[in-house]
């Protein structure tokens, strides 16, 4: 039997192009300690309860104390949002008074007053060291057994909807008895609040759990129970490694992912050899893709449609019906197969060249349409179905795909490329832009409850129309997967291209980082870049700038998820960092030194002194290289000085850029949402 901990979580943002359920083995602790009492309202919904509590009940007069006033001076909906959540939770009344229950809340929220809970803490039996995870109470497990195809069996979601998952066991034979301790568990705790901080800080909002991390306060259950957390191991184009998720949040867990990655760990665990492999051999599949096999529903609709004589009014009801779903699920099919040629995990390179102005991006996708031999002489149909937002492509997904940010991803992967899908499309099929345009023309009314405007335009005429432009797409690039070996690879680079610098630069950052790359602010990656680029110039001026810029903004990025008010002596800190060779850095401003401690971009020196100072003394040892760390960062910034140019470095800056490449690696990892 497996006590299996199944916590909702998603890694469709990262576009997986084949995915497989885990369970990774974890011993939990109980454990008690001490937490705030209420922590189940945000900062808008405790000030709002707050004011209510001191007799406010006007909700423009509210708004103007929460600030929560609009451009025009009228209160904001935010506030009616707030108050109609606080009646839900049956805290005030449709008349903005407070309940009883509202009463005690508000009290609670006044006082410092504290109370012991039980909380959950995870040991990870692979790689043999705690999870930065604490969760109140104690998680629910679903119990599952093992099936004679070695999988194990269990259903998630709720009842009705539940859906079944089969999912590989990863087994370990190495069962640690160490309890954690206080230090340990408050370790934990500041961890935790990290994962959770970089998760929250593109939204602004997150709420503190609670937790009083102190000695003294703090209790361990002696007695573990080995559970398995419900993870998924999956793959994306254009990457080598695997990645694995966090089982708890929307992230990937890097400790699992590294474990999952390992060789040495594979020859020792042959259920994670099975996965791993398993895996791999899903990425590789060969077999034809569900999503290019011909729609059985959609034929039968189209059969229906040609087959059947109207004959009263009833009959001509279910003939229209039919004429409209015919026509939605066609152009859904079409976004479908063209979402399965695309690789999804170089979305970010169409994204930067898009253009705010819709009609900016519509002139770039016809003129490069044009180029590939498409022909886009129906202007004004063609123009709407390319003229897409930025945020369109931004929010793009390979799940929920929609044509035509889809359209102008393709086109901008084709050209360049002439092996991409689209190059092929417009050889053999070049009125295609013009085709789905005119379906687009007759689907968006239907889909948006406004059928009868195009009804007087379709008949059998218009639906043979539709179903060989779905049957064209469909054999085109069914042939395209087929010669590519069902693979969907990255921009294939023509031979006299692969050897231009910016070429092999992006590259090679796009290998040593794969999804970390996502992870990076655009001056980390500008920088990195940057120092590729003009890693051969003699004078190493550009080079060590870029270096030192792209670590910079890295520490800066990772000080946004650290606490602080938990920032150890920075003096010691410096005392500390002179222990492990550090000359350069420790000269730093000590004003900048605190700007960075605010929350500031400082220097590299400060930017690494205050992000030394706020990590725990067990993530300064997890640093596997920790004096050669402090080193290369030391040497970078003496190199570096003021100005002028430098000669005589490239050898030097060669090692000190693996370095650098490692720790940055290592910062988007751990501290960087």
């Amino acid at each position: 039997m497996f006590k299996v901990l199944h916590q909702p979580h998603s890694i469709a943002q990262y576009h997986p192009k084949a995915m497989q359920d885990i369970l990774w083995p974890c011993l939990r602790f109980a454990i008690s300690l001490q937490a705030k009492a209420d922590q189940n309202l945000n900062l808008f919904e405790r000030t709002l309860l707050r004011l209510l509590g001191e007799g406010g009940s006007d909700l423009k007069q509210l708004s103007q104390q929460m600030g929560l006033m609009n451009e025009e001076g009228e209160h904001s909906s935010l506030t009616e949002f707030l108050s109609l959540k606080l009646q839900q939770l049956d805290l005030i009344t449709d008349r903005l008074r407070l309940t009883h229950e509202g009463e005690q809340v508000l009290k609670k929220i006044n006082s410092s007053q504290t109370k012991v809970i039980g909380a959950t803490v995870y040991f990870d039996l692979i790689n043999q060291c705690w999870l930065p995870v604490i969760s109140r109470g104690e998680l629910s497990p679903v119990n599952a057994e093992q099936a004679s195809s070695g999988l194990v069996e269990f259903a998630q979601g709720s009842v009705g909807k539940a859906e079944k998952v089969q999912a590989i066991p990863l087994l370990s034979e190495n069962v640690s008895k160490k309890l954690p301790d206080e230090r340990e568990v408050i370790e934990i705790i500041k961890r935790s609040r990290q994962q959770n901080k970089k998760l929250t800080a593109s939204s602004g909002r997150g709420n503190h759990d609670g937790f009083i991390a102190s000695s003294g306060t703090i209790s361990v259950n002696p007695e573990s129970e080995l559970v398995y957390l419900h993870c998924y191991a999956f793959r994306v184009d254009g990457v080598n490694s695997a990645y694995v998720s966090d089982g708890f949040r929307s992230t990937i867990q890097e400790r699992f992912t590294r474990g999952f990655n390992s060789h040495s760990n594979r020859e020792n665990n042959s259920t994670l050899k099975i996965a791993y492999e398993g895996l791999l051999q899903k990425s590789r599949r060969t077999h034809q893709r569900q999503v290019m096999q011909k729609s059985k529903s959609l034929d039968r609709l189209y059969h229906a449609l040609t087959a059947d004589q109207v004959k009263n009014a009833i009959g001509q009801a279910e003939y229209e019906n039919n004429l409209s779903s015919f026509v939605s699920k066609s152009y859904h099919e079409i976004e479908q197969m063209l979402a399965e040629c695309y690789a999804f995990s170089k979305l970010d390179n169409c994204i930067s060249e898009l253009s705010a102005d819709p009609q900016r991006n519509a002139d770039l996708a016809k003129k490069i349409a044009s180029k590939l031999g498409f022909e886009v002489s129906d202007g004004k149909l063609v123009n709407n179905l390319l003229k897409v937002n930025k945020g369109s492509v931004i929010h793009l997904k390979a799940e929920q795909p929609v044509m035509s940010p889809l359209l102008f991803c393709h086109l901008l992967a084709a050209r360049n490329d002439e092996q991409q899908p689209m190059a092929r499309l417009a050889k053999e099929y070049p009125d295609l832009l013009s085709s789905i345009a005119k379906l687009r023309r007759w689907r968006n009314p239907i889909d948006h409850g406004d059928a009868d405007a195009v009804r007087n335009e379709l008949g059998l005429e218009q639906a043979r129309f539709i179903y060989q432009l779905v049957e064209r797409v469909r054999e085109t690039l069914s042939d395209w997967l087929k010669d590519n070996n069902n693979q969907v690879a990255e921009i294939t680079v023509p031979n006299w291209f692969k050897e231009d610098i910016r070429s092999e630069a992006s590259n090679k950052l796009d290998k040593y980082f794969g999804l970390m790359c996502s992870r990076m602010c655009e001056h980390v990656y500008q920088g990195l870049f940057d120092a590729l680029v003009f890693a051969n110039f003699e004078d190493a001026r550009n080079r060590t700038n870029a270096l030192a810029g792209a670590l910079q903004h890295a520490l800066y990025q990772a000080c946004q998820v650290l606490d602080a008010s938990e920032v150890n002596d920075t003096e010691l800190m410096i005392r500390q960092l002179e222990g492990l060779g550090a000359v350069s850095i420790t000269k730093s401003n000590r004003h900048k030194v605190q700007d960075a401690l605010n929350g500031s971009n400082a220097s590299l020196g400060a930017n690494f002194i205050a992000f030394w100072a706020q990590i725990t003394d067990q993530q300064q040892k997890e640093f596997r290289k920790t004096e050669s760390f402090v080193k290369a960062v030391d040497r970078l910034n003496k190199i570096r000085g003021h100005s002028g140019p430098i000669l005589g470095q490239n050898e030097n800056l060669n090692e000190i850029e693996k370095t650098v490449f490692e720790l940055i690696k290592l910062l988007m990892e751990q501290y960087c949402g």
